[in-house]
């Protein structure tokens, strides 16, 4: 049932490290980033990519992420989430 979750923490690992790329040529937006909040986009992408694995469908796919992405902006806002 979990076959298409294999490469999620790899995918996830690669988008982590294509971020700290980008924010080395930006050291300005990198010092406004909270503590640990690579660590927390890597979690993030691995579960956005387990989630959408999980819906079977490829339609039903892009909502999985939408709404997974909203629902997450919304507890940050609440402050249900940190990023430590």
């Amino acid at each position: 049932m979990l076959s298409g979750t294999d490469g999620a923490a790899a995918t996830a690992q690669t988008t982590r490290q294509a971020l700290e790329v980008l924010l080395a040529d930006a050291p300005a937006i990198a010092a406004l980033l909270p503590p640990g909040y690579l660590a927390t986009v890597e979690r993030y992408v691995a579960l956005l990519l387990v989630a959408a694995a999980l819906t079977g469908h490829e339609d039903i796919a892009p909502a999985v992420a939408i709404i997974l992405g909203g629902g997450l902006a919304y507890a940050w806002k609440k402050g249900v989430l940190s990023w430590r």
